[in-house]
């Protein structure tokens, strides 16, 4: 059984455990009494003095016991004034000093509260307000403090609000990125996205952009120490850590892994120039944690923008062939005519169809048509430039949109197309194919001002080709709309 501790300690601390504005109440109280009862004692032995002095036959005729009489009343009087002036002086100053303090510490409890609880999280921080600085003691120090942490949440809620706004998670990355350059002056950083599906590591960002050439050159996720491990690694400890990186002996860097949900969605590099990179970590150790915190916010965010991105692309392409399909030509006409308009340019539309898709499927199966379905748009693909676009505009049949292109350089394409399909072999389970596609072309917006009848005269001008024996290429021309 524990023995209580002295009489004495439990008395102190019963007093430290009050509020503070008692405290300093005690404080004036105690020395009042303490400065009463010497002012009693000195009191009580002035009027002794005075009685024995004004005893008969000491002050008649004798002049010096009436002076000395004389100065002990001005004495006394002047005693007890003092004495009620040091005390009314020092209850003023220490209640000034008390509202100040208790005034500051409240605030400050108020803040620390409203950083520790969940509403700021929430960007409740609006409401907020700094400590008052009142002095540079120790104090002053303690408020200086509170108001970094507090300013410097202010930003992360910030930063939050402003990447929750935004669309994608290219402009999540580039706003992260400005951030480490400009706020928090790290200026030599890569940062890299990891695809789930097949774990390739991709270089979003660096810091500055000549300096791609000389960063670690990774594949997957299973080279990079970091996301490997899932926990920082810095070569500031320990050299040669980690193998991927090519200027081990002349810059010291530092990986920190993006993981959100158990899972490592990317990671970040940071870079020090070889001059005394020690020192240079050390004096960039607090901006490093300060991003260290702002990639904790902005992790829930890319994740769930990923998420997003995840469930249109379930929504607008087609789960068979991973190309787009008709949902998305429906949500991207309008910028696309828009674009094209703006631009005074030009787009060629190429409609293509299997030929005699349908003996596939009955002469072999449903499987080996879908596996010529998708080899044949594995080959559209790789035909067309990156800013072109290749739908699968229902069953066999396919659409593609040729950006800032005639009709005559998108028949060249189209019939690119068919030669590459007509000498392509399809590898479909135990069989080995050949077939053949019929293509027609058509150009918005000189065929037709409405990109929807654009379409229409691509298709008319494809069975204009099937009608004529298939494997052939046409061009929309007026008089097939005619007859």
């Amino acid at each position: 059984m524990n023995a209580k501790p002295p009489l004495f300690k439990r008395l102190l601390q019963l007093y430290f455990d009050l509020p503070i504005h008692l405290k300093f109440i005690l404080i004036p109280f105690f020395t009042l009494v303490g400065l009463l009862t010497i002012s009693g004692y000195y009191l009580y032995s002035a009027f002794r003095l005075k009685q024995t002095l004004a005893a008969p036959g000491n002050i008649d005729g004798n002049p010096a016991v009436q002076q000395a009489l004389y100065l002990i009343d001005i004495s006394i009087a002047n005693g007890a004034f003092l004495i009620c002036g040091f005390f009314f002086f020092l209850v003023i100053v220490i209640l000034i000093s008390a509202k100040k303090l208790v005034s500051f510490l409240t605030n400050m409890q108020k803040s620390l509260t409203s950083i520790q609880s969940s509403s700021m999280a929430l960007g409740d921080y609006d409401s907020l307000f700094p400590a008052t600085v009142m002095s540079n003691d120790e104090i002053g120090r303690i408020a200086q403090t509170i108001n970094t942490i507090i300013s410097d949440n202010h930003g992360v809620i910030r930063f939050r609000r402003t990447i929750e706004a935004d669309g994608t998670t290219t402009e999540v990355y580039d706003r992260l990125a400005n951030l480490f350059r400009y706020e928090l002056l790290l200026e030599l950083f890569t940062i890299w996205d990891i695809d789930q599906q097949t774990l390739e590591l991709k270089r979003v960002v660096t810091s500055p952009k000549e300096q791609s050439d000389q960063v670690c050159q990774l594949n997957t996720a299973s080279d990079c120490r970091a996301c490997r491990t899932g926990k920082p690694v810095t070569s500031s400890h320990e050299s040669n850590i980690c193998p991927a990186f090519p200027l081990e002996k002349t810059i010291t860097h530092t990986c920190i892994p993006l993981i959100t949900g158990g899972q490592v969605i990317g990671v970040v590099q940071f870079l020090f120039q070889p001059d005394d990179s020690n020192d240079y970590l050390k004096d960039h150790e607090l901006p490093i944690n300060k991003a260290k915190h702002y990639l904790e916010e902005t992790l829930p965010v890319l994740q769930a923008k990923r998420l997003t991105g995840y469930l249109r692309d379930l929504t607008i392409r087609d789960s068979l062939t991973g190309l787009y399909n008709r949902r998305f030509l429906e949500g991207n006409t309008a910028h696309l005519v828009a674009s094209i308009k703006r631009r005074q340019s030009a787009m060629s539309i190429i409609m293509c169809d299997i030929d005699f898709f349908k003996q596939v499927n009955d002469e072999y199966n449903h499987t080996v048509g879908d596996q010529v379905l998708v080899q044949l748009s594995e080959l559209l693909h790789e035909s067309i430039r990156e800013s072109d676009i290749a739908i699968r505009y229902g069953g066999e049949e396919f659409l593609i949109m040729l950006i800032d292109c005639k009709k005559k350089e998108g028949f060249m394409v189209a019939e690119k197309i068919r030669k590459r399909t007509e000498s392509y072999t399809f590898h479909a389970e135990d069989y080995r194919l050949h077939s053949t596609i019929s293509l027609g072309v058509s150009e918005f917006p000189s065929d037709a001002v409405s990109f929807q009848e654009c379409i229409k005269f691509a298709d008319l001008a494809l069975y204009r080709a099937k009608d004529q024996g298939r494997n052939r290429t046409l061009a929309f021309e007026p008089y097939m709309w005619q007859t």
